[in-house]
């Protein structure tokens, strides 16, 4: 009876004997390519993991990196976002970087979760304690480079009685180290390490059987494609792991190192040589550098290219390039771009003629495109699904800048340019989509800024220039230049843990004759930001408008001229126009089409000064010819019409 009382015991609470099998520990740690902590906590953990990791003897773990979609941009993570966001809600992480031993957050002086907590001791006290399995995990690549093979036997080596359903075999495809010529995102990073890349069968694993017992086994294979999004082969390693689902205790883990692959190469770079502001359509002068990274000279392969998800155009390449050389290879001109933000993809096929028609060793550049000028029509508020394709950021190299932000859960988003974490004198730029402004006398720049320093003795300087440019950016004509206290609508944020959030309250409304810019038919305007490693600075809700002018303000008419205000106008306009004799004809308002959308009847217009108004409530934002028509004689003038 004493024995059954026992049994039941154990399995109704869960029961771990000690194990009799060395553990491999596993790490896995939360990142992205754009956290400024992940860039200074990685170094010394990436250094930690690979100390303690194969081929070092003994090898005590393994470790895997999650690249999640937050704070920023990471392309690691856009290319299999639902593997990583499934382990991210597995461990409830809401910030980055995070890690977990064997399942449990990394325990130290930090944060709970801090990669800086992972220490020597941490380990050395985790692989001390034995496991009850053996796990052998084993991959082969298909020659033709298209699929990989996966192998995964368990041998239980002491007793583990739990839970239906929480024994769970997770397998991971890796990749040992991703490196980048420029950094993806904007923490600096171009290095990363043991990348999870997918999971099979997916991020929920397998279901192992609930009672194990000395002796018993199972196996698991599984042949899957290679993802298309594999930076290269050889770096290609299987890491598998067995996790209590519920405590989230890891027992064991396993890993199979990169293999060589005789016949291979890599896209390991691709510049664009395009300037940061390119109004031509066409982008010119590319070029693609091929990687050596087998043990076979290459001497042929189809390079592939592409802009964006576009149609992919193919080149020959044949040469001799031996193991870890490189050859330079120019692409094409690729003419009539849209205007927005691109990608210059460019991977290889059917290396040494092998036959692989899969994307091998594919590379990125991005490449920013200025679409042709159009009328301002509406305020950009940046409140949509996605970021204005004709706006353009350009961000000094490895630093932070410009970014487009939001709060309350998205619901408010603007513009941030991100003082609070950049080096004193460093530049962002933000260039507008390009206007045309010829229907414009006056025009002015009309957007709402938040600014605060951070030191309240001596504020710091950072400073916001508005220019516009009429070639492309070969010149700029400056017309807004504020700094500091003169920037500044709200109070200093000193604590050096908080950055500036502008709340309603803190917003100013700005307006900037852009002097000399009236009738231009191709205004480009950029916003600058110069740090002085302040705090942030936030800009909304952008127009272009017409100096708004009373009737006491309007421009001087002078004799058998027109004009109308406010232009642009919204519920209503006024025409003034001034004659030197009596005149008989009509009013007419002629939208872009040619229709006619207001006119009036053939009357006498009196000399000297007349007043007429457009109900423009109705019409649709544009722009419209106002004409004063006697016969052939007429007079015209311009108006925008914007709600």
């Amino acid at each position: 009876m004493r024995l059954l009382v026992t049994t039941a015991l154990a399995l109704s609470m869960g029961m771990m004997v000690m194990g009799q099998s060395q553990r491999l520990v596993l790490a896995e740690g939360f990142s992205n390519a754009s956290c400024p902590p992940c860039a200074s906590q990685n170094p010394n953990y990436n250094t930690l993991t690979a100390t303690n990791s194969a081929p070092n003897n003994p090898a005590k773990m393994v470790a895997i990196k999650y690249q999640t979609n937050f704070p920023g941009t990471d392309p690691m993570n856009a290319q299999n976002p639902g593997d990583i966001s499934a382990r991210t809600s597995y461990y409830a992480v809401n910030g980055v970087p995070w890690g977990a031993l064997d399942g449990t957050a990394f325990a130290g002086s930090n944060y709970s979760g801090a990669l800086a907590n992972l220490s020597q001791n941490a380990i050395n006290s985790r692989y001390a304690v034995t496991s009850p399995f053996d796990l052998t995990v084993t991959h082969t690549v298909h020659p033709n480079l298209d699929s990989v093979t996966i192998s995964v036997a368990i041998n239980c080596t002491d007793s583990l009685l739990l839970g239906s359903g929480l024994v769970k075999l997770h397998v991971a495809l890796t990749e040992k180290t991703i490196t980048f010529a420029t950094a993806p995102g904007s923490n600096g990073e171009t290095s990363f390490k043991g990348v999870v890349r997918k999971m099979y069968p997916d991020a929920n694993g397998t279901t192992l059987s609930s009672n194990w017992l000395p002796g018993q086994q199972d196996a698991y294979s599984w042949t899957v494609p290679l993802p298309s999004y594999i930076y290269k082969i050889p770096e290609v390693a299987v890491v598998a792991f067995i996790q209590n689902n519920a405590s989230k205790q890891v027992y064991q883990a396993g890993y199979s190192a990169p293999i060589p692959v005789p016949n291979y190469a890599a896209v390991s770079a691709v510049t664009t040589n395009s300037p940061a502001i390119n109004c031509s359509g066409d982008l010119n002068n590319a070029s693609a550098t091929i990687s050596n990274i087998g043990s076979n000279p290459i001497t042929s392969a189809t390079v592939n290219y592409q802009v964006d998800n576009g149609s992919t155009s193919t080149l020959p390449f044949s040469g001799n390039i031996a193991p870890n050389g490189t050859a330079n290879v120019s692409i094409p001109a690729i003419t009539g771009v849209s205007g927005g933000a691109h990608a210059l993809n460019v991977w290889l096929t059917n290396i040494n003629n092998n036959g692989a028609t899969n994307a091998i060793g594919q590379a990125s550049a991005t490449f920013q495109m200025s679409a042709a000028p159009s009328v301002m029509s509406n305020t950009v508020d940046f409140e949509g699904s996605v970021f204005p394709s004709s706006y353009i950021i350009e961000n000094t190299p490895g630093a932070n800048g410009w970014g487009w932000v939001s709060i309350n859960n998205g619901a408010s988003k603007f513009m941030r340019c991100f003082f609070w974490n950049m080096p004193s004198g460093t530049v962002a730029n933000l260039y507008t989509a390009r206007y045309d402004l010829s229907g414009f006398t006056t025009p002015e720049l009309k957007f709402d800024e938040a600014y605060t320093y951070y030191t309240v003795a001596t504020p710091e300087n950072d400073r916001l220039i508005v220019s516009y440019s009429t070639n492309c950016g070969s010149t700029w004509v400056e017309f807004y230049n504020k700094a500091g206290t003169a920037l500044q609508t709200a109070t200093p944020i000193s604590n050096p843990q908080s950055q500036f959030i502008p709340a309603a309250a803190d917003w100013r409304t700005e307006l900037a004759a852009m002097a000399g810019a009236g009738g231009l038919s191709d205004v480009l305007i950029r916003f600058r930001g110069v740090s002085d490693f302040g705090d942030n600075l936030f800009i909304d809700n952008i127009l272009i408008q017409e100096k708004n002018m009373g009737v006491e303000e309007v421009i001087p008419v002078s004799q058998n001229s027109m004009v109308t205000y406010p232009n642009p106008a919204n519920q209503q306009a006024t025409l003034r126009f001034n004659l030197n004799a009596d005149f008989n004809g009509r009013v007419e308002v002629v939208n872009a089409l040619g229709s006619t959308v207001f006119a009036t009847t053939d009357q006498t217009f009196g000399q000297g000064d007349q007043q007429l108004s457009l109900p423009t409530a109705q019409w649709a934002d544009g722009l419209y010819l106002v004409r004063l028509i006697s016969g052939n004689m007429e007079m015209s003038t311009r108006l925008v019409v914007r709600h």
